[in-house]
């Protein structure tokens, strides 16, 4: 299949319908009564929960919000509104202590520091996406960009 911009012309109505059909579908053979979302205030998790909500049902979705110590606190609010929309039962659970034991933050810092040697804790960084995600030579790369805290920003292009 080819990715072009055509691709995304679709019959919203149509694909929603399939998709909580699918939803059903995977929740009845796994034998359950609901499923578990995980929210994260973007337009992702959003949709999922909504879709799960219209096929099954306000009362058999929960969400779960993860906040953790470099998310933005704002990202949980939108969360939290957007499941108070929904009218849908959710819990909040910092996983910063499970992200630390795992070695999580470390492991990223040892990674970037692979591209930029003098990346250290008090340094902050970002993954991004080019403009033009249709433009062929924007497939399968992003730019990794370090902020040293002094105002000197350097980035690097990485395939994935």
């Amino acid at each position: 299949m080819d990715f072009h911009k055509d691709i995304l012309k679709l019959d919203s109505e149509r694909e929603v319908e399939r998709i909580c059909s699918f939803i059903v579908r995977q929740v009845r053979e796994v034998k359950r009564n609901g499923i578990v979302v995980g929210l994260s205030g973007g337009i992702d998790s959003a949709l999922a929960v909504a879709l799960c909500v219209e096929a099954l049902g306000k009362d058999s979705v929960f969400g779960l919000i993860l906040p953790e110590k470099e998310s933005s606190p704002v990202s949980a609010e939108y969360a939290t509104k957007h499941a108070e929309e929904l009218g849908i039962r959710t819990e909040t659970v910092d996983i910063t202590p499970t992200l630390e034991a795992f070695g999580t933050y470390r492991k990223r810092d040892d990674v970037i520091r692979t591209v930029f040697p003098e990346y250290d804790s008090a340094s902050k960084s970002k993954i991004t996406l080019p403009a033009d995600l249709l433009a062929r030579e924007s497939l399968n790369f992003f730019t990794l960009k370090v902020d040293d805290g002094k105002g000197n920003i350097k980035t690097a292009r990485l395939n994935k």
